[in-house]
């Protein structure tokens, strides 16, 4: 059996750079584990889909598209406001402890876990609060984006912090599953 992460926290400092393919990829590369997506940000999302949203303004290409249903917000500043809302009533780690609950429920069943919103230092730090974790932090660079590391919004929080793997996403698709693999010792 491939050597995975039994917790895997996924990283990135800028949006679309690879989480969710890393955790496809991952999941095919690894065939004989199960892998659970379990998301810090889940109680934050519930709500959205319980609006009516679909997957893509969630999850997907829409997130940054503002709606009416949201004030005009996008999907991704919604959700932004409602951590921060959430972090100043009940904490800034409230996040991450409820999805430490839900990751040992899944590590008592077997399963290896993917947290694939890994973005501030209470989520950092819930993940290596695990045995046999690693977080990885994926890089793609897009033209004029700049990484903000000033706080004032979530992604960006963890530059400066140490990673099992950096996985620079540059390049296609295979070239991403080779460096899986070779990290892997596939």
């Amino acid at each position: 059996m491939p050597a995975a992460p039994v917790v895997l926290g996924l990283y990135s400092p800028l949006a679309q750079s690879g989480k969710s393919t890393v955790t496809r990829q991952l999941a095919e590369l690894c065939p004989t584990t199960t892998f659970v997506n379990v998301k810090i940000s889940w109680p934050l999302k519930a709500p959205l889909y319980a609006m009516g949203l679909t997957e893509a303004h969630v999850e997907g290409a829409e997130k940054d598209m503002p709606l009416a249903q949201l004030g005009g917000r996008s999907p991704r500043d919604y959700l932004i406001d409602m951590a921060k809302q959430m972090f100043a009533h009940y904490g800034p780690d409230v996040l991450a402890n409820l999805a430490a609950v839900r990751i040992a429920r899944e590590l008592a069943k077997g399963n290896h876990v993917v947290v694939d919103d890994v973005r501030t230092p209470d989520d950092y730090a819930m993940v290596r609060r695990f045995g046999g974790s690693e977080v990885w932090r994926l890089w793609r660079p897009k033209p004029g984006q700049m990484v903000d590391t000033s706080g004032a919004r979530i992604e960006g929080m963890l530059e400066g912090h140490a990673f099992d793997l950096r996985l620079d996403n540059t390049g296609t698709l295979a070239d991403l599953e080779d460096k899986l693999r070779a990290h892997l010792g596939l």
